[in-house]
Order: structure tokens, then sequence, then C-alpha cells
């Protein structure tokens, strides 16, 4: 990597490039951080009496079965 070599002008470039990684981390961090609470929350769904539940995946297949 030619920013190895050194100097001030190497520095700032590397972290400008750093700091644009840390920003695609963070955004990613936060999409994970949504499917997990999605995920949860339908694992969740589950556990509760069927007249309580809505599960979004069987709601969806059925609609579908329904279209054809």
């Amino acid at each position: 990597m030619h920013l190895a070599e050194g100097g001030p002008e190497d520095c700032d470039t590397a972290r400008e490039l750093a700091e644009a990684k840390l920003v695609q981390l963070a955004e990613k961090i936060a999409d994970l951080q949504r499917m997990q609470r999605s995920l949860s929350d339908l694992v969740a769904t589950c556990e509760r009496p069927r007249t309580d539940r809505c599960c979004p995946l069987l709601h969806t297949l059925h609609t579908e079965g329904e279209d054809r």
C-alpha cells in the first residue's frame, strides 16, 4: 500500500479511509441489530397463545398462496 511510506498526506488519507470504513461498519452493525430485533420478535411470537400470535412469515405465505 503506498500509504505506508509515511508523511502527513499519507496519514490524512489513511485516516479518511479508516473513518469511511467506520461509518460503513456502523451502518452494517445497525442493520444487523435491526435484523436481530426482528428475529427475536418473531421467535417470541411463537410462544404466545395461538389467538395472540401474529406471524408475518405465515401471513405472507398464506397471502401468497391465495394469490395463486
